[in-house]
């Protein structure tokens, strides 16, 4: 069973908008997933596929967040169980606002004086984004935001440093993947958007913490094209958002994630 997870916050954080789909869960629902796995469970490490045979599990993080960094490695450490990261490269430059799409449209309608209709608006722009292959969502974006800057918010958005992924890849216990370059829907590429995009991931990747062979799909969004650039560039394991187990045969390029 590989395990998928995303931000974990500090306890008692709520934002009636923000975080509305628990993307990022409380540092003590992480203890008691955690501490309940390692009682049953053994843990597997990804990157090298192997482990005991009993009730073996796998831990992975995607987009990068920093709050990971703060509330779930220590627990990790703690228990001794490893993890996968899965990161979108372009926001580790210090350079770079370190937001995507989605991060910035919540990040826009996070102070709508009626919640009800800033969920609604939101779910209305994702569903868009994501079932039209010709919107640039980061253009689309910028539409939606018009001439406005919206907050940050510092429990939620920051994302992992370049320094603090190669610390990550340092530890025996951690391994780093693949997220896309700037966590664009890659099934939405034209051939050459989506070669450069899944080329300068990994390379990126590849200069800044190691080899890459592991790569989580933007999205959970995959067909035989995007797999095919994966495989060109070295990717030996992917992962999808399709819920359930992966067994000894299995499609290694579509391998299910359970959402605790």
């Amino acid at each position: 069973t590989v395990f998928t997870f995303h931000g974990v916050v500090e306890d008692g954080y709520t934002h009636p908008v923000r975080n509305q789909n628990d993307k990022h869960i409380h540092a003590s629902r992480f203890l008691d997933i955690i501490s309940s796995l390692r009682l049953d469970g053994n843990p597997v490490l990804l990157d090298i596929m192997a482990g005991p045979k009993r009730y073996p599990f796998a831990v992975t993080f995607d987009d990068g967040f920093a709050n990971v960094l703060r509330n779930a490695v220590p627990i990790l450490r703690k228990f001794q169980v490893p993890a996968t990261f899965f990161v979108n490269p372009q926001f580790c430059y210090g350079f770079n606002s370190g937001h995507t799409w989605a991060d910035l449209l919540e990040q826009h309608y996070a102070n709508f004086n009626d919640p009800k209709v800033a969920l609604e608006e939101l779910a209305h722009h994702r569903a868009l984004v994501r079932t039209t292959p010709y919107i640039d969502p980061y253009r689309y974006a910028r539409w939606v935001l018009g001439s406005s800057i919206p907050a940050a918010d510092p429990q939620l958005d920051p994302k992992l440093t370049w320094a603090e992924v190669k610390a990550l890849a340092a530890d025996p216990l951690f391994t780093i993947g693949g997220h896309g370059d700037t966590h664009r829907i890659l099934t939405h590429l034209l051939d050459d958007e989506l070669e450069q995009d899944v080329g300068t991931c990994l390379s990126d990747l590849l200069m800044e913490a190691g080899p890459v062979t592991l790569f989580s799909y933007p999205d959970g969004r995959h067909n035989p094209k995007v797999v095919e650039a994966l495989q060109r560039h070295g990717v030996t394991h992917a992962f999808t958002t399709a819920p359930g187990t992966w067994a000894p045969g299995d499609d290694p390029y579509r391998i299910p994630r359970v959402k605790p």
